[in-house]
């Protein structure tokens, strides 16, 4: 948060929070309507995959074609009404339900998991924003509450958050979890 002295005038480096309400609704719909120009603008790309933009840019489009790899996992599409017979049920499949899933079937429990959206690997990544946006992002990246005063960024795919922001799935440093156990009393940290 910015800090300026009493005396400097009101600016743009003035701090949201401290603006005028209107003045503040006025700054957040140039941000979503900048945001989005940019994002259709630089992100759109013609059928084949390029965007007359990025030589001006100098962006030279995506680095190579994706590699043709299989797919690992086994997925069930459901088209009605299904019965299924499992010990555990996860809803979800990203940094939590992932983990909640492995812990499961290692202690050898059936595991069903529910995802919403597709499953993509490498050889779906295209390196083209817009539609991996599309894919990979739940409601294609537009998710907001129903009032729209919140945006929401979610995953809506196989590995839901942890494929479009990789790094919620990495273990917290056991240096920093030990300073949250020590430190803010929760012990529950400290364990593996």
């Amino acid at each position: 948060m910015w800090h300026l002295p009493p005396d400097r005038p009101a600016g743009p480096l003035q701090p949201l929070a401290a603006r005028a309400t209107r003045r503040r609704h006025v700054v957040l719909l140039f941000q979503v309507f900048k945001r989005l120009s940019l994002l259709a603008f630089l992100g759109d790309t013609e059928e084949d995959g390029t965007n007359p933009v990025w030589p001006e840019i100098g962006y030279p489009g995506p680095a190579s074609a994706p590699p043709p790899t299989p797919k690992s996992i086994r997925t069930t599409t459901l088209e009605g009404d299904t019965t299924l017979t499992c010990d555990a049920v996860v809803v979800g499949s990203g940094a939590g339900g992932g983990v909640v899933a492995g812990e499961l079937s290692a202690a050898g429990k059936d595991v069903i998991v529910l995802e919403e959206g597709g499953y993509y690997n490498e050889a779906d990544f295209n390196q083209l924003e817009l539609a991996m946006m599309r894919k990979l992002y739940y409601q294609g990246g537009f998710a907001a509450t129903a009032d729209a005063a919140i945006a929401l960024i979610a995953g809506g795919c196989l590995g839901g958050g942890t494929v479009v922001n990789y790094t919620t799935s990495f273990r917290s440093p056991d240096w920093l979890r030990e300073e949250w156990a020590n430190r803010y009393g929760l012990k529950s940290f400290a364990g593996d």
